[in-house]
């Protein structure tokens, strides 16, 4: 463990964001007169994809250089969130983007922009970053005497207050100790087809028992070693670790019905989930991973659905039809059987096994 790296905090110093960056604007105020294409990616106000929404043909005149922090300055659910880009871009107006010459690199980039997402919590409901950003703190590690004594030089320019120099020898060494190289012996030449219009429509209710979460404020959470599962779109749902013990089991499907509704994810462990947050019961016995994850993808693929406010409901999620592959016969006939507990009308049955084997069938699917 002698490389390992840690992260003391406390002993951090605070940075203005205006002194420790030089800052411009990106450019792109109408994404709708950018031509599709794969020559450039355009980045915009949102916390998926690293902030790439989609790739188009460049524009000379609202290119961005890479190499930066993007600071999301507006929008809903995504302002106070930063990104780093290492190539060129063309980038919504809601982003200022920040250099820092001859110093900035992926390393120290992704290590900023992780602590620069801290302060999106200040900056939600409506609230943009605006011109709150060149005097926004930011705490880094500072570069410190073989005592562990803080170095002190005020004629350095990234100095704070203090005199106190951001360590970015250390953050670049952090980060390259996260990289863990991920391998595969799942080459992907075998993926079988889906053949969607072959799938068979289920209600969420034939194959699912679905049960609800419940409130847990941030308050009477304790620090603990248990999932906690809220309505948000990423780290697979787990918004906090806590004490409470947990009140659903694992290998189920969390569903956000509230927040970032229509969010699925397969949670392997026992958790405590919100009361914005459903559990979904697979009614197959072999229900597992593999299966999980193919049907979670399904769902979300009905959350468009429920944006802009609208709820899920426990009806509606229960009455909501996802299509699913079913079993057929070695006439490639639908398999009926109404007495199954996880048929559908017509008495067709999802294929568990073809999801399974296709998700089976992916690079890196061994690693799951």
């Amino acid at each position: 463990m002698k490389n390992k790296v840690g992260l003391n905090t406390e002993i951090w110093g605070e940075f203005l964001i205006g002194k420790l960056y030089r800052l411009e604007s990106a450019k792109c105020s109408n994404a709708s007169l950018l031509d599709d294409g794969d020559e450039i990616n355009y980045v915009g106000a949102t916390i998926n994809n690293n902030g790439i929404i989609k790739s188009v043909k460049r524009a000379e005149a609202l290119i961005t250089s890479g190499n930066c922090v993007a600071f999301i300055l507006q929008g809903e659910g995504s302002a106070g969130y930063a990104t780093y880009q290492d190539k060129d871009f063309i980038g919504a107006t809601s982003l200022r983007c920040g250099y820092i010459d001859g110093v900035l690199n992926k390393n120290i980039g992704i290590f900023l922009a992780t602590c620069h997402c801290l302060e999106k919590a200040r900056y939600s409901f409506g609230r943009g970053w605006g011109n709150t950003l060149e005097s926004t703190i930011i705490k880094l590690p500072i570069k410190r005497d073989f005592r562990n004594n803080s170095i002190i030089d005020k004629t350095s320019k990234y100095a704070n207050s203090k005199g106190e120099i951001p360590d970015f020898e250390y953050m670049e060494k952090f980060i390259k100790m996260l990289y863990k190289p991920l391998n595969t012996k799942v080459k992907g030449d075998s993926i079988p087809a889906l053949n969607v219009e072959l799938w068979g429509e289920f209600f969420l209710k034939e194959i699912f028992e679905i049960k609800k979460g419940k409130r847990l404020t941030a308050e009477d959470q304790e620090d603990g070693s248990n999932n906690y599962v809220g309505a948000i779109d990423i780290n697979n749902g787990i918004a906090n670790k806590i004490n409470q013990a947990p009140i659903h089991k694992g290998n189920t499907i969390t569903l956000s019905y509230n927040g970032s509704v229509g969010e699925a994810f397969y949670q392997k462990d026992d958790y405590w989930a919100t009361d914005d947050v459903n559990a979904l019961y697979s009614k197959y016995e072999k229900f597992n991973s593999k299966i999980g994850m193919f049907i979670a993808t399904i769902i979300k693929q009905e959350k468009y659905k429920f944006s802009y406010g609208r709820k899920w409901t426990l009806e509606n999620m229960e009455n909501t039809i996802i299509k699913l592959p079913i079993k057929r016969d070695s006439n490639d006939n639908p398999t009926i059987d109404k007495s199954c507990q996880y048929a559908n009308a017509l008495g067709q049955i999802p294929d568990f096994d073809f999801m399974e084997r296709f998700i089976n069938s992916l690079p890196y699917s061994d690693r799951i």
